[in-house]
């Protein structure tokens, strides 16, 4: 998917389609959460220092679809597709701990560590087809691992069709990021992703 633009409905428009030829069906649901940039304060949050991050028009979306009753039986799996990473997995969320996701790639880590948290706090996670699409660019410090986060715990409260208090949601997404991604972060950036309003 070579994105046409940043226009979030047009973004939403293209993963769908993307989800339809990967996965041979249209998806369920669409999720997205922005990248962040960090004005002034960069690697203060976790030392109690100010910080200023604002939302950009770069967004992470999630397409997916649950499997059926045949193809869900047993323990949840999810299948992810990354587009960024031309990658493919499957991850069995009963068994998943930060220890057996060392064998996922990298940037599946985030989203099966936060699915599996959001599951361990009683949202229903059921066995999931989901594709991700991002314009965040990575690595270049504007949160695509936060988006990718918030975006994967916006799923699990759309599916369970609840909706978590913001600051457990932030805390939620940070948790998974230190123990799955075993990235020791900061909360600026989930909570600037979670919390940014237009």
């Amino acid at each position: 998917m070579n994105p046409s633009s940043n226009n979030l409905l047009q973004l939403a428009t293209e993963a769908r389609a993307h989800f339809t030829t990967i996965y041979g069906r249209p998806p369920k649901w669409l999720v997205a959460a922005p990248g962040r940039v960090n004005l002034i304060g960069e690697h203060v949050d976790y030392n109690d220092g100010f910080v200023l991050p604002m939302a950009i028009e770069r967004y992470t979306i999630i397409a997916a679809a649950p499997l059926d009753n045949a193809a869900a039986s047993g323990e949840p799996h999810v299948t992810l597709y990354s587009e960024a990473m031309q990658d493919r997995c499957q991850v069995e969320l009963g068994g998943l701990t930060p220890q057996t996701a060392e064998q996922l790639p990298g940037w599946a880590r985030y989203a099966a560590g936060t699915m599996a948290i959001c599951a361990a706090k009683g949202l229903v996670v059921p066995s999931l087809e989901l594709a991700i699409f991002s314009t965040v660019p990575l690595g270049g410090g504007l949160s695509s691992s936060a988006a990718l986060e918030v975006a994967t715990a916006t799923l699990c409260e759309a599916i369970s069709e609840q909706t978590l208090p913001q600051l457990e949601k932030v805390q939620l997404c940070q948790q998974a990021e230190h123990q799955y991604a075993q990235v020791p972060c900061g909360i600026m950036d989930q909570s600037a992703v979670t919390r940014a309003v237009e």
